[in-house]
């Protein structure tokens, strides 16, 4: 079993290359989960929204743990032989599960970048909020993937139970994305 033996963090430097330092964190790839032990450097990146503690872990999603990859704020090492995992690794291991991982990472990544905190959720791909009190439900659809209006219409109805928004995020074969805002809509017999 692999343990960084001074620290479980590195020391911080310059990740983006603008100036500022900040902490890499090693994180631990074991059995389908990466975390990192509950330090207090940790409360950092859950206080950006980041993993869920449980006992003295912060275990992260598969899309927290890409994108912090990513983003060169963890190194992620297998558990039980230290070695290091680069983030193709990563995405090849979770892809065996969840064939579409990487189109709801890029969903998952946009929304990151544009400010909102982004979680998984049960009926929909993502629940996001950040930028006011609204909260938002995401469903996304693909080029490739299925879609159906009844579908559409029971996420529309399971929204408005939520009392959430819901929003469409449409990605094409090159990755483009647009989000539509989805509500029901009531027509009178006169108008039909």
């Amino acid at each position: 079993m692999y343990k960084h033996p001074k620290y479980e963090y590195l020391p911080p430097r310059d990740v983006a290359g603008d100036g500022i330092l900040m902490e890499t964190f090693y994180a631990y790839y074991s059995d389908g989960t990466v975390y990192t032990p509950y330090a207090e450097g940790v409360t950092d990146l859950l206080e950006r929204g980041f993993g869920t503690i449980k006992g003295k872990k912060l275990i992260l999603s598969p899309y927290e743990c890409f994108f912090l990859k990513e983003k060169g704020r963890i190194s992620v090492v297998e558990k039980k032989t230290g070695r290091s995992l680069s983030l193709k690794e990563l995405v090849r291991e979770y892809s065996r599960k969840r064939r579409e991982i990487w189109i709801k990472y890029l969903v998952y990544r946009d929304l990151r970048e544009r400010g909102y905190i982004v979680r998984e959720a049960s009926k929909v791909d993502f629940e996001i909020h950040g930028k006011g009190a609204e909260r938002r439900l995401i469903s996304i659809v693909y080029e490739g993937g299925e879609a159906n209006i009844k579908e559409l219409e029971a996420l529309q109805r399971y929204a408005a139970e939520q009392r959430k928004e819901l929003v469409l995020a449409v990605i094409d074969r090159r990755t483009d994305l647009v989000y539509y805002s989805v509500e029901e809509m009531t027509f009178n017999k006169s108008q039909v």
